[in-house]
């Protein structure tokens, strides 16, 4: 009966550590990062009564009769099951989703959790909030910052555009004017060589010394008031032509082959030109007054501006203005307040687009703008870059919509340190005062060839054993490891419902053990009151 109690007593104590598993996995079910465990039975070596016996001739083989001694706990297995995340909204919480612990130090050994509930020290160490321990990166160095540090100025080195030109003409168009009425000799268009007294419209000839005023403003708006003396200034329609080209420069006066006098501004644009030959007595110049045949229009444009920075950081904001011009092609040209300085190469020509709206490149004067900014001793050079050659993902000319910006350029003023925070890499994020955001460190993590190897030091920490294999580091999303999730901890893995009903077996477990040593003492009983 000895053994009886010894297996009563064995499962007793089987049952109080199972009991104490359960226990443990309830009072830790709102640990973050807790991974529950779960308690495994092994049989104790079994008492054997009689041995195994082989066939013979004559008789068949026995098996063995043993009887075991009781129960123990195998193992206690840990669930490496991923727990939820829980946000809270804290920055410097980090959780792991997928493979993967933080490293952690006290400057002697190395520990690793799954709880990343971090923050900084006194001494701008990042540090486990729970226990002051200190984080690793991938490195295995301490993650240190300077929060007094500064980032330089950067001067502007390029400027990017994005977005849309208008690929329907809207101008420049130069403005012509044009005689009413065709200049005839014979009822047939008049021609060059056409004497002035062979016109359909000449009602007494001219002769030497005859006058005539051809008035007006020229493209600058200067009044012209102009007299043509026949036979000294000339006698045919060409040098009537000659006369007002000489007299209205801004413009080309041509005799068409229809017989009128089309006067074609040179600049784009409204023009301020105004032609009038005044009517005199000898030709009815009254029927050829010269009126407006093609309305002249200022260039299609396109605005942004952008704010460049120098070698000291100062800011500048540069103008940037898109003009079409007569050929088709559009030039960018810069301009800045006469203060912050001169841009001595301040356009950029030749810009032109394909069939299909995308960007051809720049057949003019290069690609790059200079500026002489105020207080620095030498010229700046900008790159300027409109996409790429045969894409639309820079400028492109479509439509009549405009929509072209200078969306980014590449320098800043020098800036302090702000706030920090992580990334899904584990990269430590420094946002500085003048928009820069500049990787400062790196949370590092460790993973094992056996993790239910670790074994567990406290505070949600594990250690190194001999079976979880050596720790090794990496960083986020390689090797194997997870995703880390900023402003989250991993919560508990332990599925209460299922402890409860542990919690029920490891209870009649325990009763039905203790009924079993009850049983034996009082069969025990009896055998001692035999000699009775």
């Amino acid at each position: 009966m000895g053994s009886s109690l010894s297996a009563g007593l064995a499962g007793l104590r089987a049952s109080q550590e199972y009991i104490d598993v359960v226990g443990n996995n309830i009072a830790n079910s709102n640990t973050p990062g807790y991974r529950q465990q779960r308690a495994s039975f092994s049989e104790l070596l079994a008492q054997t009564i009689r041995p195994a016996t082989g066939p013979g001739n004559n008789l068949g083989g026995t098996n063995p009769i043993q009887v075991g001694l009781g129960v123990k706990i195998g193992n206690v297995i840990t669930d490496t099951s991923q727990g939820g995340l829980i946000s809270t909204g804290r920055a410097l919480d980090l959780a792991i989703e997928g493979q993967g612990f933080f490293v952690l130090t006290d400057g002697i050994t190395k520990y690793y959790t799954r709880v990343g509930s971090f923050g900084f020290d006194a001494n701008e160490d990042l540090v486990d909030s729970r226990t002051g321990l200190k984080v690793l990166s991938p490195s295995g160095s301490q993650i240190h910052i300077d929060s007094n540090q500064i980032v330089g100025a950067k001067p502007t080195s390029t400027v990017a555009f994005s977005g849309n030109v208008p690929a329907e003409v809207g101008g420049p168009k130069t403005q012509v004017i044009t005689t009413a009425a065709a200049l005839k000799s014979g009822g047939v268009a008049a021609v060059g060589t056409t004497d002035l007294n062979n016109l359909d419209d000449n009602t007494v000839d001219y002769v030497n010394g005859d006058t005539f005023t051809v008035a007006g403003t020229d493209a600058t708006g200067t009044v012209v008031n102009a007299t043509f003396t026949y036979g000294v200034t000339g006698t045919t329609v060409a040098d009537l032509v000659t006369f007002i080209n000489t007299k209205f420069p801004g413009g080309t006066a041509v005799l068409g082959t229809d017989g009128n006098i089309a006067y074609t501004d040179t600049a784009a644009g409204v023009s301020k030109v105004s032609i009038q030959i005044t009517n005199d007595p000898k030709t009815l110049w009254a029927a050829h007054t010269f009126g407006v045949t093609t309305p002249g229009k200022d260039s299609d444009t396109a605005m942004s501006s952008i704010e460049v920075f120098d070698q000291a950081g100062i800011g500048h904001n540069i103008s940037l203005k898109f003009n079409r011009e007569l050929d088709g092609t559009w030039t960018l040209k810069a301009s800045m307040p006469a203060a912050d300085g001169t841009i001595p190469t301040d356009t950029i020509s030749k810009i032109q687009f394909g069939s299909d709206g995308s960007f051809s490149g720049v057949f003019g004067s290069g690609s790059q703008l200079t500026f002489q900014f105020t207080g620095q001793s030498q010229p700046q050079n900008v790159n300027v870059n409109l996409g790429t050659v045969g894409s639309t993902s820079g400028i492109t000319q479509f439509g009549s919509n405009t929509s072209i910006q200078a969306k980014s350029q590449d320098g800043y003023t020098a800036g302090s340190l702000t706030t920090v925070n992580f990334n899904s890499n584990g990269e430590l994020i420094g946002f500085f005062s003048n928009g820069i955001q500049k990787s400062l460190s790196q949370v590092g993590l460790a993973n094992f060839a056996n993790q239910d190897g670790l074994a567990r030091t406290g505070d949600t920490n594990y250690g190194e054993t001999p079976n979880s294999g050596v720790a090794v580091l990496g960083t986020a999303q390689s090797g194997g490891l997870g995703v880390i999730r900023p402003g989250a901890l991993e919560s508990s893995n332990v599925d209460i419902a299922r402890e409860f009903v542990n919690l029920i077996e490891a209870q009649r477990g325990f009763q039905a053990n203790a009924r079993v040593i009850s049983a034996t003492d009082s069969l025990l009983a009896e055998l001692v009151n035999i000699i009775r």
